[in-house]
């Protein structure tokens, strides 16, 4: 991902951290735990609070395509 992607995902990280919101992810590739693909995201954040990680993952939902 390039540093402009990195940005976006911070946006959303922090509108979900902040907000009553929540993300779903439509996975057109492989199938992944819900636990791998709320991890996936949180990587591609370029900064992550650690104490409100838990509290994003709960807010992301996957869907299989």
């Amino acid at each position: 991902m390039s540093n402009t992607d990195g940005w976006w995902m911070n946006n959303i990280y922090n509108s979900l951290k902040m907000r009553e919101s929540e993300l779903i992810i439509y996975n057109f590739e492989e199938e992944l735990s819900d636990d791998d693909v709320k991890q996936k995201f949180l990587d591609a954040c370029t900064y992550v609070d650690a104490s409100e990680s838990e509290n994003v993952k709960a807010k992301i939902k996957q869907k299989y395509m």
